[in-house]
């Protein structure tokens, strides 16, 4: 639900256009999000509390880097990027595209492989690492957070947040099923 369109300079991410949602726990009870919670009339998230990232947003991806971040710093990471590709073996594949009237953007490597050939699957590994690391610096953040970028930057995410989302995910659930793997809190 990270995904971009034609309408996303506009509206955001497609992830951005969930009003809200029912959603089934692991312990069978159900809950709606967003204006919903109080309304049949689904219009809006507000002023409800967003629970609605609590649902989304959680995948995982291989084969590229795809972030969002400030636009000012697409130069630079387009050229740091592409320089880190090529040095792996890997034709540079860049894809940029403004959000939300170009507030934020993406900025996405992607990697062409034979996934059935382990160098080249190494190689690739340790690029998306370089490449999340360089991403990062710059202000920009995975979407489809793989756990092991969570990980790997763990010293950068305000420890508040990643207590009290640990928390919220501990209470909705409890025995760890939802989403196994994803966001490791």
């Amino acid at each position: 639900m990270s995904g971009l369109t034609n309408l996303s300079l506009k509206h955001g991410t497609t992830a951005d256009w969930i009003n809200g949602f029912e959603a089934v726990l692991p312990t069978g009870e159900i809950i709606r999000t967003g204006i919903g919670a109080i309304s049949d009339i689904w219009c809006s998230r507000a002023p409800m509390p967003d629970l609605v990232g609590l649902f989304i947003n959680f995948q995982g991806g291989l084969s590229w880097v795809g972030t969002f971040g400030p636009t000012s710093q697409w130069k630079e990471g387009i050229k740091r990027g592409m320089q880190l590709m090529e040095e792996h073996g890997f034709p540079p594949i860049v894809v940029t595209r403004p959000m939300q009237g170009g507030h934020f953007g993406v900025l996405r490597f992607i990697e062409v492989f034979d996934k059935n050939d382990m160098e080249q699957v190494k190689r690739v590994t340790d690029l998306n690492q370089k490449l999340s690391d360089l991403v990062i610096e710059l202000g920009f953040f995975p979407y489809k957070t793989p756990a092991w970028v969570i990980e790997r930057h763990r010293d950068k995410i305000d420890p508040n947040f990643l207590r009290l989302a640990g928390q919220v995910r501990n209470l909705l659930d409890p025995n760890g099923i939802m989403n196994p793997g994803k966001w490791p809190f």
